[in-house]
Protein backbone atom coordinates (compact mmCIF):
# COMPACT_ATOMS: atom_id res chain seq x y z
CA UNK A 1 0.00 0.00 0.00
CA UNK A 2 3.02 2.23 0.92
CA UNK A 3 4.63 2.12 -2.51
CA UNK A 4 1.71 2.53 -4.28
CA UNK A 5 0.62 5.71 -2.50
CA UNK A 6 4.34 6.61 -3.74
CA UNK A 7 4.44 5.62 -7.05
CA UNK A 8 1.01 7.66 -7.05
CA UNK A 9 2.38 10.60 -5.56
CA UNK A 10 5.45 10.43 -7.62
CA UNK A 11 2.93 10.20 -11.00
CA UNK A 12 1.65 13.19 -9.83
CA UNK A 13 4.66 15.06 -9.12
CA UNK A 14 5.63 13.68 -12.32
CA UNK A 15 1.82 15.45 -13.88
CA UNK A 16 2.68 18.26 -12.34
CA UNK A 17 6.15 19.06 -13.39
CA UNK A 18 5.32 18.54 -17.03
CA UNK A 19 1.94 20.67 -16.74
CA UNK A 20 4.56 23.22 -15.32
CA UNK A 21 7.31 22.43 -18.28
CA UNK A 22 4.26 23.09 -20.93
CA UNK A 23 2.79 26.28 -19.11
CA UNK A 24 6.50 27.97 -18.71
CA UNK A 25 7.48 27.24 -22.50
CA UNK A 26 4.03 28.76 -23.48
CA UNK A 27 4.43 31.79 -21.92
CA UNK A 28 8.03 31.86 -23.48
CA UNK A 29 6.80 31.20 -26.46
CA UNK A 30 4.42 34.29 -26.34
CA UNK A 31 6.84 36.52 -24.95
CA UNK A 32 9.42 36.09 -27.65
CA UNK A 33 6.83 36.48 -30.26
CA UNK A 34 5.87 39.70 -28.50
CA UNK A 35 9.40 40.56 -28.79
CA UNK A 36 9.78 38.95 -32.23
CA UNK A 37 7.09 41.65 -33.61
CA UNK A 38 8.18 44.43 -31.45
CA UNK A 39 11.38 44.42 -32.81
CA UNK A 40 10.35 44.04 -36.49
CA UNK A 41 8.49 46.65 -36.50
CA UNK A 42 11.09 48.55 -34.55
CA UNK A 43 13.28 47.76 -37.23
CA UNK A 44 10.82 48.38 -40.23
CA UNK A 45 10.45 51.85 -38.53
CA UNK A 46 13.88 53.06 -38.10
CA UNK A 47 14.54 51.73 -41.50
CA UNK A 48 11.71 54.26 -43.37
CA UNK A 49 13.20 57.32 -40.89
CA UNK A 50 16.25 56.28 -42.45
CA UNK A 51 15.74 56.70 -45.65
CA UNK A 52 12.91 59.42 -45.28
CA UNK A 53 15.78 61.11 -43.16
CA UNK A 54 18.34 60.77 -46.31
CA UNK A 55 15.92 61.72 -48.74
CA UNK A 56 15.45 65.16 -46.95
CA UNK A 57 18.89 65.42 -46.72
CA UNK A 58 19.85 65.27 -50.21
CA UNK A 59 16.60 67.60 -51.20
CA UNK A 60 18.08 70.54 -48.47
CA UNK A 61 21.39 69.90 -50.01
CA UNK A 62 20.27 69.91 -54.00
CA UNK A 63 18.11 73.14 -53.32
CA UNK A 64 21.07 74.52 -52.02
CA UNK A 65 22.29 74.14 -55.60
CA UNK A 66 19.27 74.86 -56.99
CA UNK A 67 20.77 78.48 -59.23
CA UNK A 68 24.52 76.74 -59.69
CA UNK A 69 25.59 75.58 -62.77
CA UNK A 70 28.64 73.38 -63.60
CA UNK A 71 30.68 74.76 -67.16
CA UNK A 72 33.43 72.17 -68.65
CA UNK A 73 35.98 72.42 -71.10
CA UNK A 74 37.31 75.87 -70.12
CA UNK A 75 40.69 76.14 -70.04
CA UNK A 76 42.94 77.27 -66.59
CA UNK A 77 45.24 80.29 -66.73
CA UNK A 78 47.89 80.45 -63.93
CA UNK A 79 46.95 82.61 -61.37
CA UNK A 80 43.34 82.90 -62.99
CA UNK A 81 41.65 85.38 -60.58
CA UNK A 82 37.53 85.13 -59.91
CA UNK A 83 37.36 87.82 -62.39
CA UNK A 84 38.77 86.72 -64.94
CA UNK A 85 37.14 83.73 -64.57
CA UNK A 86 33.64 85.97 -64.46
CA UNK A 87 35.22 87.78 -67.68
CA UNK A 88 35.43 84.27 -69.85
CA UNK A 89 31.61 83.78 -68.34
CA UNK A 90 30.77 87.00 -69.97
CA UNK A 91 31.98 85.81 -73.32
CA UNK A 92 30.33 82.37 -73.20
CA UNK A 93 26.93 83.80 -72.13
CA UNK A 94 27.22 85.84 -74.91
CA UNK A 95 27.91 83.16 -77.52
CA UNK A 96 25.06 81.65 -76.26
CA UNK A 97 23.22 84.79 -76.42
CA UNK A 98 22.45 85.26 -73.37
CA UNK A 99 22.73 88.36 -71.43
CA UNK A 100 25.13 88.15 -68.37
CA UNK A 101 25.82 90.85 -66.03
CA UNK A 102 28.95 90.66 -63.00
CA UNK A 103 26.41 91.53 -60.42
CA UNK A 104 24.46 88.10 -61.11
CA UNK A 105 26.98 86.12 -60.51
CA UNK A 106 27.86 85.80 -56.74
CA UNK A 107 29.67 82.82 -56.70
CA UNK A 108 32.23 81.38 -59.34
CA UNK A 109 35.50 79.20 -58.37
CA UNK A 110 37.39 75.93 -60.04
CA UNK A 111 36.86 72.72 -59.28
CA UNK A 112 39.98 70.79 -58.45
CA UNK A 113 40.02 67.08 -59.85
CA UNK A 114 42.58 64.38 -59.69
CA UNK A 115 43.04 63.52 -63.09
CA UNK A 116 45.47 65.89 -64.66
CA UNK A 117 44.15 68.18 -66.77
CA UNK A 118 44.29 72.09 -68.42
CA UNK A 119 40.37 72.32 -68.07
CA UNK A 120 38.85 72.09 -64.98
CA UNK A 121 35.12 72.87 -64.68
CA UNK A 122 34.30 75.79 -62.59
CA UNK A 123 30.74 76.37 -60.39
CA UNK A 124 28.56 79.27 -60.71
CA UNK A 125 26.24 80.24 -58.83
CA UNK A 126 23.20 83.17 -59.74
CA UNK A 127 22.04 85.30 -57.72
CA UNK A 128 18.59 84.33 -59.83
CA UNK A 129 16.84 80.63 -61.07
CA UNK A 130 15.55 82.19 -63.77
CA UNK A 131 19.45 83.62 -64.83
CA UNK A 132 20.69 79.32 -64.82
CA UNK A 133 17.71 78.45 -66.37
CA UNK A 134 18.30 80.48 -69.41
CA UNK A 135 22.06 79.59 -69.70
CA UNK A 136 21.10 75.90 -69.47
CA UNK A 137 18.21 76.70 -72.16
CA UNK A 138 20.57 78.62 -74.27
CA UNK A 139 23.36 76.33 -73.90
CA UNK A 140 21.47 73.63 -75.84
CA UNK A 141 19.85 76.10 -78.26
CA UNK A 142 23.04 77.10 -79.27
CA UNK A 143 26.01 74.78 -78.54
CA UNK A 144 29.31 75.76 -78.58
CA UNK A 145 31.99 73.34 -79.51
CA UNK A 146 33.47 71.46 -76.28
CA UNK A 147 32.13 73.91 -73.99
CA UNK A 148 29.06 72.12 -71.94
CA UNK A 149 26.88 73.85 -69.00
CA UNK A 150 25.10 71.25 -66.37
CA UNK A 151 23.36 71.18 -63.47
CA UNK A 152 25.33 70.81 -60.07
CA UNK A 153 23.99 67.69 -58.41
CA UNK A 154 24.58 66.33 -54.86
CA UNK A 155 26.41 63.31 -54.62
CA UNK A 156 22.93 60.92 -54.55
CA UNK A 157 21.10 62.97 -57.36
CA UNK A 158 24.54 62.28 -59.49
CA UNK A 159 24.50 58.22 -58.33
CA UNK A 160 20.86 57.87 -59.44
CA UNK A 161 21.01 60.14 -62.54
CA UNK A 162 24.25 57.68 -63.75
CA UNK A 163 21.94 54.98 -62.62
CA UNK A 164 19.08 55.96 -64.74
CA UNK A 165 21.05 56.42 -67.73
CA UNK A 166 22.71 52.98 -67.13
CA UNK A 167 18.69 51.60 -67.44
CA UNK A 168 18.60 53.80 -70.35
CA UNK A 169 21.81 52.56 -72.16
CA UNK A 170 19.95 49.11 -71.14
CA UNK A 171 16.72 49.71 -73.22
CA UNK A 172 14.63 49.57 -70.10
CA UNK A 173 13.87 53.16 -70.65
CA UNK A 174 14.02 55.57 -73.90
CA UNK A 175 14.98 59.16 -71.52
CA UNK A 176 16.85 59.93 -68.50
CA UNK A 177 17.60 63.54 -67.46
CA UNK A 178 17.69 65.68 -64.38
CA UNK A 179 14.87 68.81 -64.31
CA UNK A 180 14.26 71.21 -61.63
CA UNK A 181 16.31 69.29 -59.10
CA UNK A 182 14.68 65.64 -59.47
CA UNK A 183 15.77 62.98 -61.72
CA UNK A 184 13.08 62.11 -64.28
CA UNK A 185 13.25 58.80 -66.92
CA UNK A 186 10.87 58.20 -69.50
CA UNK A 187 9.82 54.86 -70.71
CA UNK A 188 8.46 55.40 -74.53
CA UNK A 189 8.24 58.85 -76.37
CA UNK A 190 4.70 59.34 -75.44
CA UNK A 191 4.47 58.15 -71.85
CA UNK A 192 4.06 60.36 -68.63
CA UNK A 193 7.54 61.09 -67.13
CA UNK A 194 8.39 58.64 -63.80
CA UNK A 195 10.10 60.81 -60.83
CA UNK A 196 12.77 58.64 -59.28
CA UNK A 197 13.42 59.83 -55.57
CA UNK A 198 15.51 57.18 -54.25
CA UNK A 199 17.79 53.72 -55.70
CA UNK A 200 14.27 51.49 -55.39
CA UNK A 201 12.43 53.51 -57.35
CA UNK A 202 14.70 52.42 -60.18
CA UNK A 203 15.17 49.02 -58.88
CA UNK A 204 11.54 48.93 -59.11
CA UNK A 205 11.07 50.16 -62.46
CA UNK A 206 13.82 48.08 -63.89
CA UNK A 207 11.60 44.78 -62.44
CA UNK A 208 8.50 45.80 -63.62
CA UNK A 209 10.32 45.99 -67.40
CA UNK A 210 11.50 42.44 -66.86
CA UNK A 211 7.95 41.37 -66.31
CA UNK A 212 6.93 42.90 -69.04
CA UNK A 213 9.97 41.84 -71.54
CA UNK A 214 9.09 37.94 -69.95
CA UNK A 215 5.37 38.01 -70.78
CA UNK A 216 6.53 39.61 -74.34
CA UNK A 217 9.30 36.76 -75.21
CA UNK A 218 6.65 34.27 -73.71
CA UNK A 219 4.78 35.45 -76.36
CA UNK A 220 6.78 35.72 -79.20
CA UNK A 221 8.17 31.95 -78.17
CA UNK A 222 4.41 30.39 -78.38
CA UNK A 223 3.83 32.49 -82.05
CA UNK A 224 1.49 34.86 -80.72
CA UNK A 225 2.68 38.16 -81.70
CA UNK A 226 5.03 37.08 -84.59
CA UNK A 227 2.97 39.05 -87.11
CA UNK A 228 3.28 42.24 -84.91
CA UNK A 229 6.15 44.38 -84.80
CA UNK A 230 7.37 45.42 -81.36
CA UNK A 231 7.48 49.35 -82.42
CA UNK A 232 10.08 50.21 -79.63
CA UNK A 233 13.72 49.27 -79.03
CA UNK A 234 12.23 47.71 -76.07
CA UNK A 235 10.06 45.36 -78.20
CA UNK A 236 13.18 44.49 -80.49
CA UNK A 237 14.97 43.54 -77.09
CA UNK A 238 12.30 41.57 -76.07
CA UNK A 239 12.17 39.86 -79.66
CA UNK A 240 15.83 39.01 -79.80
CA UNK A 241 16.01 37.68 -76.10
CA UNK A 242 13.06 34.91 -77.06
CA UNK A 243 15.69 33.03 -78.52
CA UNK A 244 17.69 32.57 -75.14
CA UNK A 245 16.85 30.57 -72.47
CA UNK A 246 13.78 31.85 -70.32
CA UNK A 247 15.87 30.17 -66.96
CA UNK A 248 18.86 32.14 -67.03
CA UNK A 249 19.17 32.97 -63.39
CA UNK A 250 19.13 36.45 -62.11
CA UNK A 251 21.03 37.74 -58.81
CA UNK A 252 18.08 39.00 -56.18
CA UNK A 253 18.20 41.55 -54.54
CA UNK A 254 19.34 41.58 -51.14
CA UNK A 255 16.79 41.81 -48.35
CA UNK A 256 17.79 44.56 -45.52
CA UNK A 257 15.62 42.98 -43.31
CA UNK A 258 16.93 39.29 -43.56
CA UNK A 259 19.93 40.11 -40.86
CA UNK A 260 17.48 41.46 -38.82
CA UNK A 261 15.24 38.23 -39.02
CA UNK A 262 18.04 35.90 -38.41
CA UNK A 263 18.82 37.41 -35.22
CA UNK A 264 15.46 36.90 -33.66
CA UNK A 265 15.17 33.60 -34.78
CA UNK A 266 19.16 33.37 -33.48
CA UNK A 267 17.71 34.73 -30.33
CA UNK A 268 14.79 32.83 -29.96
CA UNK A 269 16.46 29.46 -30.75
CA UNK A 270 18.74 30.42 -27.18
CA UNK A 271 15.93 30.94 -25.01
CA UNK A 272 14.11 27.78 -26.03
CA UNK A 273 17.47 25.33 -25.61
CA UNK A 274 18.03 27.51 -22.04
CA UNK A 275 14.32 26.98 -20.92
CA UNK A 276 14.22 23.12 -21.75
CA UNK A 277 17.56 22.52 -20.29
CA UNK A 278 16.47 24.23 -16.94
CA UNK A 279 12.97 22.55 -17.11
CA UNK A 280 15.00 19.06 -17.62
CA UNK A 281 17.86 19.99 -14.69
CA UNK A 282 14.19 20.33 -12.50
CA UNK A 283 12.81 16.96 -13.13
Amino acid sequence: MEEEKIMKKLEEIQRAIVSSKEEVLSELTGKISLLEEKLENEVESLRTENVYLRTRIDELEQYGMKNDVIICGVKDEKDETCEALIEKTKEIAKKLRVNLESNEIIEIHRLQSRKTTDSHPYIIRFNTHRKKEEMKRKSKENQIEGIYVNDHLSKNSWQLLDKARELRNLGYCKYAWFNNGHVMIRKEENTRAILIEEWKDLQDFKNQRDVEENTQVREYGNGARQDQPSGTEFGEKAAKAAAKSNHQSRKPMKNPSKSSQQTLDHFRSNINTRSSKHIQNAI
